[in-house]
C-alpha cells in the first residue's frame, strides 16, 4: 500500500516538473531574454501561462499532501532540515504568482509593469533553485538525526556544493523545458529563433550542470553517481534521456508541437524514473542513523488505505478536468487570452481651493 501511495507521489512530481517547470522556465527565459525581444517574449509568456498556470501548481499541492499524510516522519524531517530553502521557494511562488496577475490586471500597470515583470522573472529563478537545494539535500545525506546547533539543524543539510549544483541543474532543466514548450506554442515568427537558441542553451546547460552534479556526488557524500552506475535500469533511463536530446535538438526549428512535447516529457520522465529507481525505498538518508524509508516513515495502514482511495477517486475527477482544460487552451498553438476587462482611468488628484 505504501508503494502505491509513493507511486502517486512520483506521478505528482513528474507532472509538476513538466508543467510547473515549464512555467518557471518561461520566467527564467524572460529574465535573460535580449532587450529587443523582451516585450514580445513577455506577451507570449502571458498567453501561454494565463489559462493554466494556477492549475499546474495542483501537482505541488498534491505532493505536499501525500508527504504530509502518507509519510509524516519524512514531512517533519524535511520541514525542519530544509526550512530555509522551502521558505524561499514559498516566497518565490507567492511573489511570482502575484506579479504575474498584477502586471495583466493592475490599472496602474503602465507605471509598475517593469517591476511586476522583474519580480515574476526573479521569482521564477529563485523558486526552482530553492527546490533544487531541497532535492540535493535529500540526496546528500547530511541531515543529522539529533543536531546540536542552529547550523547543523537548518543550514548544513542543504548548504553544500552538491546541493548548490542541484539547484543550478533544476533551474537549467526548467528553462530548457519552458523554452521547448514556448516554441511549441508561439506563432510570432520573429520570436522563434530566440526561443530555439534559448532552448538549446537550456539543454546544453542542463547537461553540463547534470554532469557537475554527478561529479560532485562522486567525490562527495552523496551516492548518486555510484548508484546510477550500479543500477542497470537507472543507467538505461539516463542513456535514453541522453539519446532523446538528439531528435529534440534537431526538431526545435521545425516547431512540431506534439512531437516536441512528447519527446521532452519522455526525457524528463526518464530522468525522474531513473532517480526513483535508485532512491526508493529510501526517502531521506541521514548523516547519522539509518535514515527514513518507505517502511519506517509511512503512516498507519488505515491512513494509507483511506488516502489511496481518495487519490484514486480524485484522479477520476482531476485528470479528465485537466485534459479538458489543456484541450481547450493548448490544442491550437498561438491561442490568445481574452483581453482583460478595462479599468476606469485612475482618478485625478483632487485640487484644493483656497
Amino acid at each position: 500500500m505504501k508503494e502505491a501511495v509513493a507511486a502517486f507521489l512520483g506521478v505528482a512530481l513528474l507532472f509538476y516538473s513538466l508543467l510547473g517547470g515549464a512555467d518557471f522556465g518561461a520566467g527564467i527565459l524572460e529574465l535573460f531574454a535580449p532587450k529587443q525581444q523582451r516585450d514580445a517574449l513577455r506577451k507570449q509568456v502571458t498567453r501561454a501561462l494565463g489559462p493554466v498556470w494556477e492549475a499546474n501548481h495542483i501537482w505541488l499541492i498534491l505532493a505536499v499532501v501525500i508527504v504530509f499524510t502518507g509519510f509524516p516522519k519524512f514531512y517533519v524531517a524535511i520541514s525542519n532540515a530544509f526550512h530555509i530553502p522551502l521558505t524561499g521557494a514559498l516566497f518565490g511562488i507567492i511573489a511570482r504568482g502575484c506579479a504575474f496577475a498584477f502586471r495583466h490586471y493592475d490599472p496602474y500597470a503602465d507605471q509598475l509593469g517593469q517591476t511586476y515583470s522583474r519580480v515574476f522573472a526573479v521569482g521564477s529563478l529563485v523558486t526552482p533553485f530553492c527546490l533544487g537545494l531541497v532535492l540535493g539535500g535529500c540526496l546528500g545525506a547530511q541531515v543529522l538525526a539529533e543536531p546540536t546547533t542552529f547550523a547543523e539543524a537548518f543550514v548544513t543539510p542543504w548548504l553544500s556544493p552538491f546541493a548548490l549544483a542541484m539547484g543550478v541543474f533544476v533551474c537549467c532543466l526548467f528553462a530548457y523545458v519552458g523554452g521547448v514548450f514556448l516554441i511549441a506554442e508561439t506563432e510570432e515568427v520573429s520570436l522563434r529563433p530566440t526561443l530555439v537558441q534559448a532552448a538549446r542553451w537550456g539543454m546544453a546547460l542542463a547537461m553540463l550542470s547534470g554532469l557537475a552534479v554527478f561529479a560532485l556526488s562522486w567525490w562527495g557524500v552523496a551516492p548518486l553517481a555510484g548508484a546510477f552506475l550500479s543500477h542497470p535500469w537507472s543507467l538505461a533511463c539516463m542513456g535514453l534521456a541522453s539519446v532523446l536530446a538528439v531528435p529534440i535538438w534537431r526538431g526545435l526549428p521545425q516547431r512540431q508541437p506534439r512531437t516536441l512535447r512528447a519527446l521532452v516529457s519522455a526525457q524528463v520522465g526518464c530522468v525522474l524514473v531513473g532517480w526513483f529507481l535508485i532512491q526508493l525505498p529510501m526517502l531521506l538518508p541521514m548523516a547519522t542513523g539509518p535514515g527514513l524509508t518507505l517502511e519506517n516513515a509511512a503512516a498507519p495502514d488505515a491512513t494509507l488505505r483511506a488516502m489511496l482511495v481518495a487519490l484514486v477517486c480524485g484522479s477520476l475527477l482531476i485528470f479528465p478536468a485537466l485534459y479538458f482544460l489543456f484541450r481547450v487552451f493548448k490544442s491550437h498553438p498561438g491561442h490568445h487570452l481574452p483581453a482583460a476587462a478595462p479599468f476606469p482611468s485612475p482618478p485625478a488628484s483632487p485640487t484644493h481651493g483656497t
